[in-house]
């Protein structure tokens, strides 16, 4: 699949983010210059895959909803920008495999554990997917906070955490289970940290 409209999109959006938002990003020299990596953020608003775009200085690969594959503009438009869609409802295979797919390849995939928007101070239960293909890929993970709120005027802010490198928390291709214990209990309190500071 080729993404022509990808970087024009991405154009697009950082100009919109640079007059509108103006969000403060913090460490984005933690997001590794190559190789695979899983960005796994809270989330706030529909627009934070969008802020992960803005920020990254490589192209993202976000797993969208299937429903929005329905909608007859949007449905076209999503895998020139680099979603291919999942069932939310169970375990996709089919979307596990092209994740893998495009980690295997040295890319990048965009998540967000909580699974749905989140406004609240809290978290939400995480979902171990992300931990999952970390652990499965051998890719780390990026953990990413964003605070604030989006709007003209609002202090918008996301904060980039050191990658959590699967290897680092016991993995062996014999004990894949215990890495993946370990990365699912630490992503969650990576990204409130990053959140609240």
């Amino acid at each position: 699949m080729r993404y022509p409209l990808y970087w024009i999109v991405v154009w697009i959006l950082r100009m919109l983010f640079a007059i509108v938002f103006r969000p403060k990003v913090h460490g984005v020299e933690h997001i590794p210059v190559r190789g695979p990596a899983i960005f796994a953020a809270n989330h706030i608003s529909w627009w934070d895959p969008p802020l992960m775009v803005v920020i990254s200085p490589r192209a993202v690969h976000f797993m969208a909803k299937e429903e929005l594959f329905g909608f007859p503009v949007l449905g076209r438009i999503l895998p020139y920008i680099r979603a291919f869609p999942v069932k939310r409802a169970s375990g996709d295979r089919r979307a596990i495999r092209r994740a893998l797919e495009i980690l295997e390849d040295d890319g990048v995939i965009g998540m967000f554990p909580e699974g749905t928007r989140n406004r609240g101070s809290g978290q939400q239960v995480f979902s171990s997917g992300a931990a999952f293909l970390s652990v499965r890929s051998g890719a780390p993970l990026v953990p990413m906070g964003i605070s604030g709120r989006y709007g003209p005027f609002s202090r918008l802010v996301i904060r980039v955490g050191l990658p959590i490198d699967p290897k680092d928390r016991g993995y062996t291709k014999e004990d894949r289970a215990r890495a993946m214990d370990a990365v699912a209990r630490d992503l969650p309190k990576r990204i409130e940290a990053l959140r609240d500071a």
